[in-house]
Parts: structure tokens; C-alpha cells; sequence
């Protein structure tokens, strides 16, 4: 029976299954006898020779030092833990048992030695430095523990630094089948290590090369030339302070050989020997001679090496502060954004490594084999987006789209440094929100409406809930922008490096669009369809006609009328397509003078940034639309409801509610009663932009209802007063 036909029967009949099961030819890598030879040059072809200019480097070179830091520093100081598989109690008690593994536990039986997670890191993250970072775990018998009871844990995760190993011998599908270690002095070991018994941390594997390439390889080059300079610096340095001293035989001596060989013994003594006289032959004569040396120009290569070397390590951030140029604030923070988003992929590498070759062994011994396992995670190395972390969670959580969980909070309370809370404090917490805070109603169907129906304090009016939750949907409006425009930038930047005539530039720019456009109406849209039924909701409360129903339900707008569904979804198409009017045309105008004075794509892009974020985050413009949004969609919603028949019916008058009114058409009418007549006819709230005026219904019978003006809604004043008053009102 063929593999294929097993597979059929083994699976189903009618399963499409791949024929090739075997190996025909191999990933290419280039090793003979147990040494690899994919390295050009000659002085990285000797391995472990090469490993010892590496050294070299890392410990000489000051620049190298700083750059190793900057990538290693944030990953050994990072929050480290373990993520359980779900929140199950099992699986809590797994990822507890693995962190005390690895956090508390590394150490010998007999206390002889133990090493911390943290010294595990540092020799992990020497795969920068050396291309690979080789380890022997080992493991010990533990019996009796407090807590764990019997186990396996481990005696230690062994270092085996790259400076011994000096053969890989491979099996003939690539994998380690054992490595040699040689090691001189008192720890002396010449021995083949299996590979089974192996973890080898690779910085950019490719093939069946585990030896990686090294980050200090592309700047090797670098390294030498700068050495060279220093070279070249100290030598001037030495000649422009001492100067060169000469020597003037007389034309009477000039052909005696054993006076000119005197005399240069001379000289020779009293620049290589510690002489300060000179007893100089008469008729013969000596001068100093002032050399001129440019220092700065010296410097300046050293400096630019020090540059080409920081690009290198995807830290251009790090040379806004070199040669005196500060940058601007918004360009570093991008680049820094790169760079630390970048180096995650070192602690990702690790932990990949720790989870396949410790964590499944540590597991499948105490707990027997899992179908998922416990993830090792590092977080906080960007911590500079921990604020932005916090703002997605949130917008996602109140769009319905993640659900609060236990799981959940011990993630982001590990992530922020915060204390875990235990199971008990939680439920209790939990219970107290439900008895003092929240009534939750059922009356949609749709759980994204559920939280918006809450216990109003007779306090609570129509403009101070504008006020409250305004500052939500400029939040995700902003968040959403700034994810937006930085996909524009992305897109241009990519095309801007394949055209550089400033025409075609221009072109790119006005047919390229900000990318998410939809994702962005989606985002708005299910906010602020849930605070146009909470608004539905907060007015026939205070009319105490819960018991309204509208017709032509639908999905979560299921009790409010269509024809203010169909309102909200042109307004918000309006504000997006407003936005990203405004927001291209800013990025535009920022470089259209600049695209026929240089080429410098960087120098575009964040000029570009800087004129988004400006319209973001400072001009204040987002503010007032998410402002007008918020007051165009409570204000609709209340008058949708005040114009149903039943309850239009039960209304004796109107009057406008502002608690603190900014404009002067707002403090001239707060307060004012009109009637019914006129609200059919009247130019209702909001009167100006960035406006929290709303109008409020007064029931017939109702006690304590004011009188209707008797000039309604027309401002009042003298003649100038009520001109300023109506320029009041207008954007």
C-alpha cells in the first residue's frame, strides 16, 4: 500500500493528500568536515578564530559597546513571564510551575551553583554578538517540594560559549547531530555534545548554518577603518605637539659619512630615548620644524564611521544626538519606535527557543504531553507604546470585540508592572460593581448596546453626557488617524524610492489615498451607534416612557427609527471623508515646496509625520469633530424622540440645558422655555461648533415647569448685542 492510499484510508476517502513525504535535495548550506564555510572573508572563515575578533570588538570599540547595550538593555530589563494556554485552573497551575522553574529554581541540588533568568539572558543575547548562543540544559530530580510536590526541574541551562566550539557535525536532514567542544585550562574538555542535548539560539539562521551571522559583521569593515583613524589621529596628535626635528650638516662635512652618522645618533637619541639636551658638533645645526595636522578632518571620519555603524543596528535614532544635531522630537520618537520594535525579535527568538527545548520537557514531565503549552513572553521592551497598548484595549473592549477577562487583566497587570490581584479580590470586586453601580436591562439583543444602560443620578443631563463621552471618541479617532496616516506615509515612502523626479512625486501623492478608510467608518460608526441608542434610551427615561417601541428594528439600531439610522450614517461619512481631506492636504502641503530642493526621502517622510500629527494630536481639530459627532448624534437621537406622535403629544414646552455655556447664542438662550409650535420650526442645538447645548422636553402636568418665553428663541439685546450674538453661533 502507498503512503497515499494509507493516508486515504487513515483520513477520509475522499482527502486531498501531498505525495512528496521525503527529501530530495538539501538547504545548500556550505560545510565541510564539521566546519562551515558560507563566510567570504578570511578572517571569519576559521571559526572559532573569528569569534575571537568579535570579542575584540565588543570589548575595545566604544561604539560597539553603546550599540550592544541599546539592543540588549531593554530585552534583559523587560517584564518576563509566562502566559498560561487559557484561564482554566490547570492551565494557571502549569504557567506557575514553569515560571518557578525558570525564575526561582535553575540551580544544583547541593547549592553549589544556581544562575539567575537574567544571567541566562545575557548569555542568550551573546547570539548578537557571535551570530549564535549555544546552551546544554540540564536537569535534575526534585522530591517533596512544599508545593510542586515531585518534579523535574532544571540543574541548569549550561552556556557553551561560541569560543570552544570548533566542529558541527549534522545529520543528513540538517539536523545537530553533535557538536565538539575544546576547552584549555583548568576546565579543560575536548568532547562531542549531541545534539539532542543541545539549544541553539541562531541570530539569522538560514539553512543549516546555526552559527548565524553576527550583528557586528556589517560593520566590521567600519571597525578596521576607524581603528585606522585613531591611528592616523594619535600620530598627528604626537607630531603637532613635538614637531620634527632636523638636522643641517655643513657643506664641509657633507661627504665625511662617520660625522653625518654621529650627528643622526644624534638626533636619534633625543627623540627615542628620554635626552633633553642636544650636544651638537660645531658647524652643524638643529631646528625644530611645526607641522600642520587637521584634526577635525580626522574626526569627522571617525564620526561618520560611528553613524554608517548605528545604521547597522536599525539605531539611527541614537545620532540625533551626534554631531550636534538635536532632530526633532517627533522624528525620534519614530525612529526609536523602529528600533525597539525591531529588537523584539530577539526576545521572540529566545522564547521560541526556551518554549520548544525547556518548557515542552518541563511539562510533559509533571503534567504528562499537552496539545498547547504555556508561552514564555517578554513585554515592556517598547514600553513608549504602552500608552497607545492601553488605548486599543480599551477601544476594542467597548466596541465588544474582546471581552473582559481574568486572563486579560494578570496580562496587561504584568505588562504594566501592576499587582496581580488574586481570584478572591476579583469576584468580590466584581460583585460590588454589580450591587453599587450598574443595571444592566436586556432590551437589545445586540451586546454592544448592554453597558450603555446604566442607573442615571438625577443630576445627569443630556450636555454633561456629551461632555462624558466625547473624550471616547476622540480617542479612538485619534488612535485610528495616527494608524492611518502612518500606512499613508509607509505607502509613499515605498513608492518615493522607485521615482524621484519631483513631478511623479506629486503625481503619487495625489493618487495615492490614506489607506483603512473603511476599517475607520466601522470603528466610528459602532460607538457611536451605540450612544445614539444610550441616548434614545437617557431621554425616555427622563420622559418615564420606557415602554416606546419604534418600528423598522434593525441590529443594533433595533430600537431607534430608521430614518435617524439612515442620518447617522451620512454624518459620519461626512466627518471621515472631512478628515482625510484635511489630513492629506496637510501631509501634501508639508513637502510640496520641498520635493524640488531635495531627494532625501526621510527628510520628506517626517516632514510629512509632522504635519499629521500636528493636525492629530495639536491643532485641536479632531477634538471639536469628535466633539460635534458627540453632540450632532445626542441631540438627533432626542429630537427623533420628542417627534413621535405618542410622545410628541405628552410635551407641554421645550427649554435649552447648558450647564456651562461658552458661546454668546448659548448664554443668551440657556435656560429659555419655547413652545411646541415653535420647535417645529426652530434652529435647534448644537448652534455653533464644539457646542453642548441641548433642549430638554416639559411634560404636561408635570410639576414645576417654567413658563414659555413669550419671545421664544429670538435672541434678546440691543441691536448690536443681538448681531454679535447671531455671529455667535455660526463655524
Amino acid at each position: 500500500m502507498s503512503i497515499k492510499e494509507y493516508l486515504k484510508k487513515l483520513i477520509s476517502k475522499d482527502s486531498e493528500t501531498p505525495e512528496h513525504f521525503t527529501n530530495s535535495g538539501t538547504t545548500g548550506t556550505a560545510i565541510y568536515s564539521g566546519y562551515y564555510s558560507e563566510e567570504y572573508l578570511r578572517t571569519f572563515q576559521d571559526m572559532p578564530s573569528g569569534i575571537d575578533v568579535y570579542d575584540k570588538m565588543r570589548r575595545q570599540d566604544y561604539q560597539v559597546a553603546m550599540l550592544l547595550r541599546g539592543v540588549k538593555t531593554p530585552i534583559i530589563a523587560a517584564n518576563w513571564g509566562v502566559i498560561p494556554v487559557d484561564d482554566s485552573d490547570l492551565e494557571k497551575d502549569i504557567a506557575s510551575f514553569v515560571e518557578y522553574c525558570l525564575f526561582e529554581d535553575i540551580s544544583y541540588p547541593d547549592s553549589t551553583k544556581s544562575k539567575t533568568f537574567r544571567d541566562f539572558l545575557t548569555e542568550a543575547l551573546t547570539c548578537i554578538d557571535f551570530g549564535y548562543a549555544l546552551f546544554e540544559p540540564v536537569y535534575k530530580v526534585v522530591t517533596g517540594h512544599p508545593t510542586w510536590g515531585n518534579y523535574v526541574g532544571l540543574r541548569d541551562i549550561a552556556f557553551r560559549s561560541p569560543k570552544t566550539i570548533y566542529e558541527w557535525n549534522l545529520n543528513s536532514n540538517g539536523s545537530i547531530k553533535n557538536v565538539r567542544q575544546l576547552v584549555s585550562g583548568d576546565l579543560y574538555v575536548d568532547i562531542q555534545i549531541p545534539g539532542e542535548n543541545l539549544m541553539c539560539i541562531t541570530n539569522q539562521k538560514e539553512g543549516d548554518n546555526y552559527q548565524g551571522i553576527s550583528m557586528l559583521r556589517p560593520i566590521y569593515g567600519n571597525y578596521l577603518r576607524k581603528d585606522f583613524y585613531f591611528k592616523i589621529q594619535a600620530m598627528g596628535i604626537e607630531r603637532c605637539a613635538t614637531g620634527v626635528l632636523t638636522g643641517v650638516v655643513p657643506i664641509d662635512s657633507k661627504d665625511d659619512l662617520n660625522k653625518i652618522e654621529a650627528f643622526k645618533t644624534i638626533l636619534k637619541r633625543y627623540t627615542s630615548h628620554e635626552s633633553n639636551f642636544l650636544m651638537i658638533p660645531p658647524g652643524f645645526q638643529v631646528d625644530v620644524t611645526k607641522i600642520d595636522f587637521d584634526a577635525a578632518t580626522v574626526e569627522t571620519a571617525i564620526d561618520s564611521e560611528d553613524k554608517r555603524m548605528a545604521k547597522s543596528f536599525l539605531a539611527g535614532f541614537l545620532e540625533l544626538g551626534l554631531g550636534g544635531q538635536a532632530g526633532s522630537q517627533s522624528l525620534g520618537k519614530d525612529l526609536s519606535t523602529i528600533f525597539l520594535n525591531g529588537i523584539e525579535i530577539f526576545s521572540e527568538n529566545i522564547a521560541d527557543n526556551v518554549e520548544k527545548n525547556i518548557i515542552k520537557k518541563l511539562v510533559d514531565s509533571k503534567f504528562g504531553k499537552r496539545v498547547k503549552y504555556p508561552q514564555l513572553k517578554a513585554t515592556d521592551i517598547a514600553t513608549k507604546g504602552s500608552k497607545e497598548r492601553a488605548e486599543v484595549a480599551a477601544i476594542l473592549k467597548n466596541a465588544g470585540l474582546i471581552s473582559p477577562s481574568d486572563q486579560l487583566e494578570d496580562v496587561l497587570n504584568r505588562d504594566y508592572d501592576f499587582p496581580v490581584r488574586t481570584q478572591e479580590q476579583k469576584d468580590q470586586a466584581r460583585q460590588d460593581f454589580l450591587n453599587n453601580n450598574i443595571n444592566i436591562t436586556s432590551n437589545f439583543s445586540d451586546n454592544l448596546c448592554k453597558n450603555n444602560h446604566i442607573t442615571l443620578s438625577e443630576k445627569d443631563n443630556a450636555s454633561l453626557y456629551i461632555k462624558s463621552k466625547t473624550k471616547d471618541i476622540q480617542n479612538i479617532m485619534k488612535t485610528e488617524l495616527t494608524f492611518r496616516y502612518e500606512g499613508f506615509i509607509n505607502k509613499i515612502k515605498k513608492q518615493f524610492a522607485d521615482e524621484k523626479k519631483p513631478n511623479k512625486r506629486r503625481k503619487i501623492l495625489e493618487e495615492t489615498s490614506i489607506p483603512g478608510a473603511k476599517d475607520y467608518l466601522t470603528k466610528v460608526r459602532i460607538p457611536i451607534a451605540s450612544l445614539t441608542v444610550s441616548a434614545v434610551n437617557k431621554v425616555l427615561k427622563e420622559l418615564k416612557m420606557q415602554n416606546i417601541k419604534f418600528d423598522d428594528y434593525n441590529n443594533i439600531l433595533e430600537n431607534v427609527p430608521k430614518q435617524l439610522r439612515d442620518k447617522l450614517k451620512s454624518v459620519i461619512q461626512f466627518v471621515v471623508d472631512d478628515q482625510d481631506t484635511e489630513l492629506k492636504k496637510r501631509m501634501v502641503f508639508a513637502i510640496s515646496q520641498k520635493l524640488d530642493t531635495t531627494e532625501s526621502i526621510d527628510s520628506l517622510m517626517a516632514d510629512m509625520r509632522y504635519a499629521a500629527e500636528n493636525y492629530v494630536d495639536v491643532s485641536a481639530l479632531v477634538d471639536t469633530a469628535a466633539k460635534n459627532l458627540v453632540s450632532n448624534t445626542v441631540n438627533s437621537a432626542r429630537n427623533e424622540v420628542f417627534q413621535t406622535p405618542e410622545v410628541f403629544e405628552e410635551i407641554e414646552s421645550f427649554v435649552i440645558v447648558n450647564p456651562s455655556p461658552d458661546a454668546l447664542i448659548c448664554q443668551n438662550l440657556v435656560g429659555r422655555v419655547f413652545s411646541k409650535d415653535e420647535y417645529k420650526t426652530a434652529d435647534l442645538p448644537p448652534y455653533h461648533h464644539n457646542c453642548e447645548t441641548t433642549i430638554k422636553a416639559q411634560l404636561v402636568g408635570q410639576k414645576g415647569n417654567k413658563p414659555i418665553n413669550p419671545i421664544g428663541l429670538k435672541p434678546t439685546g440691543s441691536q448690536e448685542e443681538i448681531e454679535k450674538i447671531l455671529k455667535s453661533k455660526k463655524f
